[in-house]
């Protein structure tokens, strides 16, 4: 009859929202990242890219107008009679062009390559700020709900405290307790009080952060995620490692500035371009001229050392890519690890709490069967109260935790649960 009415005390006590204002992670996220500016910013990111790829894509296509002159010129001192195309008062001309490069080093096809990598980069870039938003998303959902598992324990052992207070108020009266251990329990009370306000304030802060994050009221949240399992074989999760987007962002990032510095060596190449008219309206001894074809090369001797420097310049940042590429790769396996082990951690600790607790409870059972026959005191009882209130909140909050860390380490595999 006492657990049952425990069971009830705490059922009313869990910390309540508004209708329709509990959401789940999932609901959370999915505001989250409808709203979020640097999502929005990393999306133009890779618009940006994308049309800079349409950009470089021009340089190799050719480039097809229409060209029209008008010269007017003075004619006034011109002997009258002369017929010279130069001496004409109008000089009109209208034709159709095409121009196109016919060898630039292939400089042309590396930028090409450099932009479609950077526009790839970009792409990863988005898809991590997505996995990085989740993760901080995830922190402050679960630092929520460890809240509400503190303020549900932390109710509890204040209604059993409590309820405890009451008899030993009625002991006191008969004699059989002194008004000591009532004044221990009431003592207990004030600091249960005072470490539920603590945890209250947890957690608004916590709904506060989620509001910033979604632009909704959220007056509480819902763990709808099923307890966490074993997680995978360490070398699968490595294995999986490659595919996720801020690695493939670097090394894409890499890779377009190999070609960026292929592109800039081969400026010292030269061009080679050919442009034809095909004439619509002409004058003069030019007027049976139907068409022309100009050919031009164009070699580059001596630059003053801006091709040098802009090549050095290049390599430079090639060499940075790379750099970055390693530093993201190590870093990764790093947090992988990390994670995995803190899961693992969090999963056998679970285990050690979930005895812990069954034991805890049949201590304080005990105890309070010898307290009615005297043979311990009051201290005794509400030790071991509070030893069991303790393992039982200890295992919740290991229980969520290994959510999180699970959360967290497919995350960094970059798989999005």
């Amino acid at each position: 009859m006492r657990s049952l009415l425990s069971g009830l005390i705490i059922l009313l006590m869990v910390p309540r929202a508004r209708a329709g204002d509990v959401l789940t992670l999932s609901r959370i996220t999915d505001a989250a990242l409808a709203q979020s500016e640097t999502i929005g910013l990393s999306e133009e990111a890779v618009r940006r890219a994308e049309a800079g790829v349409t950009e470089l894509r021009a340089a190799v296509l050719p480039r097809l107008g229409v060209r029209g002159t008008e010269r007017i010129q003075d004619v006034s001192g011109v002997p009258v009679g002369s017929n010279s195309t130069f001496t004409r008062r109008e000089r009109p001309e209208a034709s159709v062009y095409a121009r196109q490069t016919l060898f630039a080093g292939f400089r042309e096809f590396a930028a090409l390559k450099a932009q479609n990598a950077l526009a790839a980069a970009r792409a990863g870039d988005l898809a991590a700020a997505r996995l990085r938003l989740r993760e901080d998303i995830a922190r402050v959902f679960y630092t929520v709900v460890e809240s509400d598992l503190e303020i549900v324990s932390l109710e509890s052992l204040a209604a059993l405290t409590r309820e405890r207070a009451v008899e030993l108020r009625k002991r006191t009266t008969i004699g059989r307790s002194r008004q000591s251990e009532v004044l221990s329990t009431d003592a207990q009370i004030a600091d249960l009080d005072a470490r539920l306000v603590a945890a209250r304030g947890r957690r608004a802060v916590g709904l506060e952060i989620l509001r910033s994050f979604t632009g909704k009221d959220v007056a509480g949240v819902a763990d709808d995620a099923p307890p966490a399992g074993p997680p995978p074989a360490l070398a699968a999760c490595l294995a999986a490692l490659p595919a996720r987007p801020d690695l493939l962002a670097a090394q894409n990032e890499a890779a377009a500035q190999r070609q960026w510095a292929a592109s800039v060596r081969r400026t010292r190449w030269p061009t080679v371009s050919a442009e034809g008219n095909y004439y619509l309206k002409r004058t003069g001894f030019n007027e049976p001229i139907n068409w022309d074809v100009l050919l031009s090369l164009d070699a580059p001797l001596y630059t003053g050392g801006a091709v040098t420097g802009a090549v050095r310049g290049a390599e430079s940042d090639r060499r940075a890519a790379d750099l970055r590429l390693r530093r993201a790769r190590r870093e990764a396996e790093r947090e992988l690890r990390e994670r995995y082990q803190n899961l693992s951690t969090l999963l056998a600790q679970a285990d050690a709490l979930a005895r812990a607790a069954v034991l805890a409870e049949n201590h304080h059972r005990e105890l309070a069967r010898e307290y009615r026959l005297g043979l311990v005191t009051n201290l005794d009882v509400l030790s071991a109260m509070n030893s069991w209130q303790e393992a039982r909140h200890a295992l919740a909050v290991a229980r969520t935790e290994a959510k999180n860390a699970l959360l967290l380490l497919g995350l960094s595999m970059g798989r999005v649960p």
